[in-house]
């Protein structure tokens, strides 16, 4: 990526050469009108999906540059009507010669600048005094709704600092107030109630013709905060900014979406600012006909283009993605993101422990969609790259829900996510657990509660995607250092006031044993500093003041040596913070989403994430992994989702489900790296519109 702005500008048409490309555009409109639609047959397994032609599930049309592809009347805008629109605004970065092409004098302050000194004029709006993280969200999507090239800019370059803002755990305290800091539209909104059999007509209302990457939810399951109905849609407007920031999606190519089904929050239905439809929660097939069409609509217009499930109540979430998956591109991220983004914490950590993958033993709190989807992914993992059978690989991992230990003779009814991984009596024998006679009550109640579970069970790690913390105190986190010298603690649930432990409780209830990755970003945590015990989280030497990324990884030990003199290395000591891990799903998705499209691969298959899985691990290093780090650093986001990409583009290739002619000539990260779009507009990447993304500064 070029880091050096341009000075020079791509000549802009004159009208005559604009009026014969409008000739030209409207000739090649009507021959693509001819051309038939992907096709629409449907599939039910990836073996179905395996005898189809590529050329049958891959769009004849490619793309290619936005402003090949952009409509005519995006092309001609000028003037004030240009400045509005975000895909093209270049506020004061438009150089002289462009201004006066584009009518744009007198609209705009007479300096031209750069996009970096741009840039840095909003880094130091966010970094007024008194600014909450809810007040950079707004910030932000306020550059986002009117300079898309800035916002990506800043986002990019900064994106340690601002993921946590324009996506967990600000989003989520932003969907909660959604309706009433509502400024502009974004996104589209489709009604489940008004616009049923209208969805293709209003699809087509969004401005883009290139789509190929959009997130859908239907709000009905957001974060850990439950029915949020449209309020959920800062979710895929969150999601999309990092597809387009860590994964390389062109502005241009993206779509927020909500599907409006209704909502059964009681407080929105009655709040008089809620923008959604006032009515009750479709269930039944009006549902199921509203996400069909949605589906089929996307399908119809974009075939390509990789439609990415958020945050759908769990039940449904795993019908859409087994009645979707084999049909078009999607994935679900709650079930198959959170899966392998944990997948790859487990393969380091083990790594750690030194524990042989075929011995472990993985405790889950929490059994909803995210559980049991990461819970699948381990056992693939084991069985594909440990040689573990499936069952048995089940067998190792247990499920604790509102209602105590998963098992099969539970009073309740299972739903059948959970019985894929419900003990009988003979699991539970074999792992010691001692029943004596007792009936399946006794064993129940005996096993109702986290620290009976994890006495009976010994795991190796702890996860939590239960949406209910905080839950895990100080007996369960001792009970976890008997059995297992250094335990996987893993609290992912979002934001970070649902988590189920905390890094500075993990640390000081374990002694500092635990190794440590939270689904949220955590606070530096202190290192007192008699501690004995080496640290197993990402460590940082900075003061407590400071939390510099620079220095991220670091791990400190009371018996540590070096040459400094006694008072400095006392000075370190008391100076030792810890930089808690993050096992996030922005490590995954990205990548997932841009090698799938890139590699013009038919479906996402669950050997694609496996991939993604192994990828993400393997950018940790050994002596990173010797420090207790479990994942790369978040300032490397961009790097780490190309590698990832780039995994999934190959396992596609190799897999044979890749509608690619021909392996890329470069290696497949370097192949990535040339197809991911950068704010700094360089051609090869994809400039919007006419106009390049220069300024010329006039000294």
């Amino acid at each position: 990526m070029a880091e050096k702005e341009s000075n020079t500008m791509e000549s802009i048409p004159s009208p005559v050469e604009a009026l014969e490309q409008e000739k030209l555009d409207v000739k090649q409109e009507s021959q693509q009108e001819k051309k038939p639609l992907a096709d629409t047959t449907s599939f039910t397994s990836e073996s179905d999906i395996e005898k189809v032609p590529h050329s049958k599930l891959v769009d004849v049309t490619k793309p290619g540059r936005p402003d090949q592809t952009r409509s005519r009347e995006l092309r001609k805008l000028t003037g004030a009507a240009l400045l509005s629109n975000a895909w093209l605004n270049r506020g004061t970065g438009f150089n002289l010669e462009q201004r006066r092409q584009l009518k744009l004098e007198g609209l705009l302050p007479p300096n031209c600048e750069t996009l970096q000194l741009q840039s840095e004029r909003v880094l130091e709006q966010l970094e007024a005094k008194n600014l909450v993280p809810l007040n950079q969200f707004n910030i932000l999507k306020e550059i986002s709704s009117t300079n898309q090239t800035l916002f990506y800019k800043v986002l990019i370059d900064n994106i340690e600092k601002l993921a946590p803002v324009v996506y967990t755990p600000t989003v989520g305290e932003a969907c909660k107030r959604f309706d009433h800091i509502y400024r502009e539209p974004s996104g589209i909104y489709l009604s489940a109630f008004h616009n049923k059999g209208r969805f293709s007509e209003l699809l087509k209302n969004w401005p883009s013709k290139a789509v190929q990457i959009i997130v859908v939810t239907d709000g009905s399951r957001i974060l850990g905060l439950g029915d949020l109905g449209t309020n959920g849609m800062g979710i895929p407007l969150g999601k999309i900014s990092l597809f387009v920031a860590a994964g390389g999606f062109h502005p241009e190519h993206s779509l927020p979406l909500c599907l409006d089904a209704g909502t059964n929050n009681e407080d929105l239905l009655k709040d008089k600012f809620y923008m959604g439809e006032k009515q009750k929660r479709l269930e039944g097939d009006a549902y199921w006909d509203a996400i069909d069409e949605l589906c089929d609509a996307v399908k119809s217009l974009w075939p390509d283009a990789l439609l990415q499930f958020e945050d759908f109540e769990t039940q449904k979430a795993f019908e859409i993605l087994e009645r979707r998956r084999c049909r078009q591109l999607c994935f679900n991220d709650d079930i198959q993101g959170t899966g392998a983004v944990v997948v790859a914490g487990i393969i380091n950590g083990l790594k750690i422990q030194n524990t042989d993958p075929s011995d472990v033993r993985i405790l889950f709190f929490g059994a909803g969609a995210s559980a049991v989807g990461v819970a699948e992914a381990i056992a693939a993992y084991l069985e594909t790259e440990a040689g573990v059978p499936r069952e048995r690989a089940r067998k190792a991992i247990f499920l604790v829900d509102s209602k105590g230990l998963v098992y099969d003779n539970r009073s309740d009814d299972l739903p059948s996510h959970k019985r894929l991984f419900a003990k009988t009596d003979k699991d539970l024998e074999e792992i010691g657990f001692e029943s004596k006679g007792a009936s399946s009550e006794k064993i129940h109640e005996a096993l109702k509660d986290l620290k009976s579970v994890v006495a009976a069970v010994k795991p190796h790690a702890l996860v939590g995607l239960s949406a209910a913390g905080p839950s895990w105190n100080k007996e369960v986190v001792k009970e976890m250092c008997k059995h297992v010298e250094r335990p996987l603690i893993f609290p992912l649930s979002n934001p970070t006031d649902k988590a189920e432990i905390t890094a500075e409780q993990a640390v000081k209830w374990s002694g500092g044993a635990a190794i440590f990755a939270a689904g949220s970003p955590f606070d530096p945590v202190k290192l007192p500093s008699s501690s004995k015990k080496k640290v197993s989280l990402s460590s940082s030497s900075s003061s407590s003041s400071s939390s510099s990324s620079s220095d991220e990884g670091e791990t400190f030990s009371s018996s540590s040596t070096s040459s400094s003199s006694d008072n400095e290395q006392e000075d370190k000591k008391k100076k030792r913070v810890l930089i808690p891990g993050q096992a996030n799903n922005v490590f995954i998705f990205p990548g997932v989403g841009f090698g799938a499209v890139m590699s013009k691969a038919k479906y996402v298959s669950d050997a694609m994430f496996t991939a993604a899985a192994k990828a993400l691990a393997g950018t940790v290093s050994e002596e990173q992994l010797k420090m207790g780090q479990l994942y790369p650093k978040m300032a490397t986001l961009r790097e780490t989702s190309a590698a990832v990409a780039a995994a999934v583009a190959k396992e596609a290739w190799e897999s044979g489900i890749s509608g690619l002619e021909e392996v890329p000539q470069e290696d497949w990260v370097e192949y990535i790296k040339m197809k991911m779009w950068s704010p700094e507009g360089e051609k090869e990447q994809g400039v919007p519109g006419e106009i390049e993304n220069v300024a010329q500064s006039e000294e």
